[in-house]
């Protein structure tokens, strides 16, 4: 990501990279087949970063990292919004991630897909089941 500083007296940018930590189903076997590589496990354990921007307060999973439910426990009641960049296909599972996230971690859910896929959306923890979806992009390019 790439996050606006003014840490050095006048404004700049910085950029920040954040590792998958995880491979997703079948994703660690394509890496070894096709490239040749093992998924590094060096990050597995570490727990993700709440980033402070001009204080909203934000955390960031990479696609699979939703279904791991201790990333999202991490998160609960320290961030304002947790943002999921994805590229993913299995909209019905992202979806009941998106919408139970939500709530358990009580924040607003930024799901991120690839524009091929579909379903990028903004979920909010409200009560009212019409206000959840803040905004939600449908549909695809298949």
């Amino acid at each position: 990501m790439v996050l606006a500083d003014d840490r050095l007296g006048f404004p700049s940018s910085v950029q920040i990279r954040q590792a998958k930590s995880l491979p997703a189903v079948g994703e660690e076997e394509t890496l070894l087949s096709t490239f040749g590589l093992e998924w590094s496990s060096h990050f597995a354990g570490v727990r993700k970063p709440v980033y402070n921007h001009g204080g909203f307060c934000f955390g960031v999973l990479v696609c699979s990292e939703l279904q791991n439910i201790a990333h999202r426990q991490q998160f609960q009641g320290n961030v304002d919004c947790m943002m999921v960049l994805s590229w993913n296909q299995d909209l019905e599972t992202f979806a009941a991630l998106v919408e139970s996230a939500s709530l358990d971690v009580h924040a607003h859910i930024a799901l991120v897909n690839n524009r091929r896929y579909g379903d990028s959306r903004v979920r909010t923890p409200a009560k009212k089941d019409y206000m959840r979806d803040a905004c939600r992009l449908r549909g695809g390019a298949q």
